[in-house]
């Protein structure tokens, strides 16, 4: 799908080579905005009169345009093909998603129509990928892969599809399931320019090395029990005591003791002698 707001920024940066016009697929009107510059360029040398403003002049006012033009507007004059395209998908898509509900185990498959869907399928994934529309290419080959999960050139595209788009492990998966149903053309993973993202990383080498199989990595080892060391048990916390000074007098003694019978420091027994020592010592 192109953009409103990225033709509007070529109009102004670039619209003088009519590079907005190339990227609208207008390729005659952007020829002619070249040729006009290259002209007006020759003029201005030549005779000093700023003719190369023309072109200029031209792009500026194509950018105001494409920035204040309605995005339905834009989609409607530059989008029409590709919308039309899309809602074609979709309907074919939700036509064969209906027909699969109703259909019983007793009627049999259309083939032949089968086929003519995938076909079609196929072709306008294709057609995508050509305008650089990865995305939209991706979503018409896996429906494609649903119709045939074995067929080994709808997995190669897609693994094209995903490395253009930098999903690394997706285009590693559809290579190998190519492989798997008989994509025999290697030398195209080795040469093929959609896939030369995936042949920067360092997996790759490994991959074809395994048969053009991804390599699964081993889990994380766990800590052995046996090599865990015991924590430290930490030290009892010490029990609070209460001295008790020959200087106090009884009742404060006795109570004293009372806190370290609260306290857990003495037994009842305990607590009852030392109780009974005070009481003979008056």
């Amino acid at each position: 799908m192109k953009k409103k707001h990225v033709a509007g920024i070529l109009a102004l940066f670039m619209g003088i080579l009519g590079v907005h016009r190339y990227y609208l697929g207008q390729r005659l009107l952007g020829a002619f905005y070249t040729f006009a510059f290259f002209i007006s360029l020759i003029i201005t040398i030549e005779e000093g009169v700023p003719a190369v403003m023309f072109p200029a002049i031209l792009g500026f006012i194509d950018s105001i345009l494409f920035f204040v033009m309605p995005k339905e507007d834009f989609d409607e004059r530059y989008n029409k093909k590709k919308l039309k395209r899309k809602a074609r998908t979709r309907t074919t898509s939700t036509e064969r998603k209906f027909s699969h509900q109703k259909q019983t185990d007793t009627r049999p498959v259309d083939n032949r129509k089968k086929t003519s869907e995938l076909q079609t399928l196929k072709k306008e994934a294709i057609e995508l990928f050509r305008d650089y529309e990865f995305e939209e290419a991706v979503d018409l080959f896996e429906e494609a892969s649903q119709l045939a999960p074995n067929d080994p050139s709808i997995h190669f595209n897609l693994a094209c599809c995903y490395s253009m788009i930098e999903e690394a492990e997706l285009s590693y998966n559809h290579l190998q399931k190519a492989v798997e149903n008989g994509f025999d053309a290697t030398n195209k993973i080795h040469s093929h320019t959609a896939l030369a993202y995936l042949r920067t990383h360092p997996e790759f080498e490994q991959f074809v090395q395994n048969g053009f199989k991804v390599v699964k990595a081993l889990p994380t080892p766990q800590e052995s029990l046996l090599d865990t060391k015991p924590e430290e048990e930490s030290p009892e916390k010490e029990k609070p005591t209460v001295e008790i000074s020959e200087e106090d007098d009884l009742l404060t003694q006795i109570a004293k003791l009372g806190d370290l019978l609260e306290q857990g420091v003495l037994t009842q027994e305990e607590f009852a002698i030392q109780k009974q020592k005070l009481l003979e010592n008056l």
